[in-house]
């Protein structure tokens, strides 16, 4: 009887408890509401996964000496420039066939407070690569749209600067499609890269690129973008007869891709043809009606693990003509006094790197003939190294600090025989420039 009143009590004790818990338990409702919330946090989730941000900075310290005799004697050593280049890249990954890539550059030296001397407006050419005021410039912008398995659709700022053998000094993949020494600058346009089927381990691919190129006549205050530009201009007034305000350059590249026998490392065979037809010459003086078609041809090739060593060799030949009409001043054509030129020339690099488990020693031979066209603005190097006519050599030394941090001590001889060709008399020169140069380059 006791242990029955007991029970009772216990029972009479429970009934508030067992109330509340009742009244805690979440309604339908509530769990709808609780479930869409955590469906919204899946999803937002999700959102943030499609982007994935990566991006380097390179500080460089470069000393130069020049020695020349002639056209302008100077004899300056002891140059000494401190520079810093930061470039932030964005993936967004959005399905399995559309990817967007974008990086954004700004290039400057160490607290620059003064600038004499030439200063140009900067173009979309080179407006990343200055080393100006600490702006922010749009260095590549571009969709790939997978069509099918085989052939995908670039549209944008495309990746046509840092190409081979540029990659090898820091001992990098490759950051650029096309050779360094054919094109080395940021282009906007459409490509297309059709992958053909090859046997396992191999791979091969056929590359289309068309680049636009505008010149924008802004008119006056009611006529921007409603007139078309002339052939040359002086300050801000254009000046001559109207030519057409888009000019157009075209690029095909055949690339395979093989092994050898000592690795399954992939190298690289391509061969590369640009045209750029009828493009206008502009001086700034409005004396301009000269009119120019130029084309570069490359070969390049990429060995790795040359007789199973840890040796890399890459290569790059590349042939360039101009065809020019006009004069940019009365009686001064390009490379001379004629109304008509035709001129052609080659450029030459051989890179050997041999690698040491986090070390990488590297050398660099380079020749660049008298007549050369060359269309470059992002090269790493101050002097012009492989842009302008002569004999250069590149020795370096790399160093892995880890994973991320790459140091690169180098040293840069070029022997200068003529400047690039342009309006009037191809100038010679005995220029001689030395370039010892530190990069401390950090990937994240």
């Amino acid at each position: 009887m006791r242990n029955s009143a007991r029970l009772i009590l216990t029972l009479i004790a429970l009934i508030p408890l067992l109330a509340k818990a009742q009244e805690q338990q979440p309604t339908l409702e509530q769990r709808i509401k609780i479930l869409e919330q955590r469906v919204l946090e899946a999803e937002a989730q999700q959102s943030l996964n499609i982007f994935k941000f990566s991006g380097q900075m390179t500080s460089s310290y470069d000393d130069i000496a020049v020695k020349e005799e002639y056209p302008d004697p100077k004899d300056n050593t002891g140059l000494n420039y401190l520079r810093l280049r930061f470039s932030l890249d964005m993936l967004a990954d959005l399905d399995p066939k559309l990817k967007i890539y974008t990086r954004m550059t700004t290039t400057k030296f160490f607290n620059r407070t003064n600038a004499q001397g030439l200063e140009t407006r900067p173009n979309d050419f080179d407006a990343a690569y200055r080393y100006g005021p600490p702006n922010v410039f749009l260095e590549k912008a571009y969709l790939d749209y997978l069509v099918n398995e085989k052939f995908t659709v670039s549209v944008g700022k495309l990746p046509t600067v840092e190409g081979g053998p540029s990659h090898i000094w820091d001992s990098q993949p490759r950051q650029g499609t096309y050779p360094m020494m054919n094109f080395n600058v940021p282009l906007d346009g459409v490509a297309g890269t059709y992958k053909f089927s090859m046997p396992a381990g191999y791979a091969a691919f056929l590359r289309l690129l068309y680049t636009p190129f505008t010149v924008v006549n802004l008119g006056g205050p009611n006529d921007a973008y409603l007139k078309f530009p002339k052939e040359d201009f002086s300050g801000i007034t254009p000046m001559g007869a109207d030519i057409k305000n888009i000019f157009n350059l075209f690029a095909v590249q055949v690339e395979y891709n093989f092994p050898t026998r000592f690795s399954e490392t992939l190298n690289s065979l391509a061969v590369q043809s640009t045209r750029l037809p009828d493009a206008p010459a502009m001086t700034g003086a409005g004396t301009s009606n000269l009119r120019y078609t130029a084309q570069a041809d490359t070969l390049y090739l990429r060995l790795s693990k040359l007789f199973d060593l840890p040796l890399t060799f890459v290569t790059s030949f590349t042939y360039t003509g101009i065809d020019a009409f006009g004069f940019a001043a009365p009686g001064v054509g390009i490379g001379g006094n004629t109304s008509e030129a035709h001129a052609y020339g080659h450029s030459l690099v051989m890179d050997v790197r041999y690698d040491l488990k986090k070390w990488a020693i590297g050398a660099e031979y380079l020749e660049v003939s008298r007549n050369v066209f060359s269309f470059s603005t992002a090269d790493e190097d101050l002097v012009r190294f492989y842009r302008t006519p002569g004999w250069g050599q590149h020795l370096y030394l790399t160093r892995k600090l880890t994973d991320l941090v790459t140091l690169r001590l180098g040293y840069r001889h070029k022997t200068q025989t003529n400047f690039n060709l342009t309006a009037g008399d191809v100038v010679t020169t005995d220029r001689d420039i030395r370039n010892f140069y530190v990069r401390l380059r950090t990937d994240f």
